[in-house]
């Protein structure tokens, strides 16, 4: 089973392949904070400012339990990938967060993709030069992530807090 956790804005709308829809626009958002409002999910202040709340906490661990409950009956129906989204007001903070760390908790046993649908938009940001970014090969376990959409011809992985680059995970197409 492949899983793909796509954080999206609602502004933008509902993702039309998604097969679950989780809203959490109900968490605080750290766009009201003028220091972490021109970063997103992905970048340290606002994975901290986040990972210290206890609604975030409760929201991720719900919604892992909801998806290790359900994801067998899936399988049993003959699933191979489920598209999980993850929305917020501007998709930029809150959906972004708890989609990566979903991800980063079910690559352990799953095949696992991330797709952050509102930051395909945004600039493209490569690793400093104090970036922990190494090459993985075909078939390496880890977390893609599509930042370019499902066509993209960019993939990277992210396992242990470390940005990958290079050929597909999991024997996974560009």
């Amino acid at each position: 089973m492949t899983l793909l956790f796509e954080s999206f804005a609602f502004k933008q709308g509902v993702p039309l392949d998604a097969d679950l829809v989780f809203d959490v626009r109900c968490l605080p958002n750290p766009y009201y904070d003028a220091q972490l409002r021109a970063l997103t999910g992905l970048d340290e202040p606002v994975k901290q400012f986040l990972a210290d709340l206890e609604p975030v906490k409760k929201m991720i661990a719900d919604i892992s339990r909801f998806i290790t409950e359900w994801l067998p009956s899936y399988v049993r129906d003959n699933r191979h990938y489920l598209t999980i989204a993850i929305g917020c007001t501007g998709g930029q903070h809150r959906s972004v967060y708890v989609a990566q760390t979903l991800a980063e908790h079910f690559a352990r046993t799953e095949r696992v993709l991330v797709r952050h649908r509102a930051q395909a938009s945004r600039p493209a940001r490569q690793p400093g030069p104090d970036a922990d970014a190494v090459t993985f090969q075909a078939g390496d376990p880890g977390v893609c992530f599509m930042d370019q959409g499902m066509s993209s011809t960019r993939t990277s992985a992210l396992r242990s807090g470390r940005e990958l680059t290079g050929a597909p995970c999991n024997g996974l197409p560009r």
